[in-house]
């Protein structure tokens, strides 16, 4: 259990990796608005955790 807790210390969760994957699944079925909409919404409730490279060059720049 404190394991899980440093990592979610640290920017990394399953909760948040589940998160992701569902990201990249919605970008691959052309769902891009909610994707969008939810990689923006991940980034503002997880500023900590560094983005994977495929999913920060799709990230609207403001």
């Amino acid at each position: 259990m404190v394991f899980n807790a440093a990592a979610e210390a640290q920017g990394d969760s399953p909760a948040q990796d589940r998160e992701l994957v569902a990201i990249r699944q919605l970008f691959a079925g052309h769902h891009d608005e909610e994707a969008q909409q939810r990689l923006e919404n991940f980034r503002r409730n997880h500023p900590q955790r560094e983005l994977p490279e495929d999913l920060r060059v799709r990230l609207r720049q403001p």
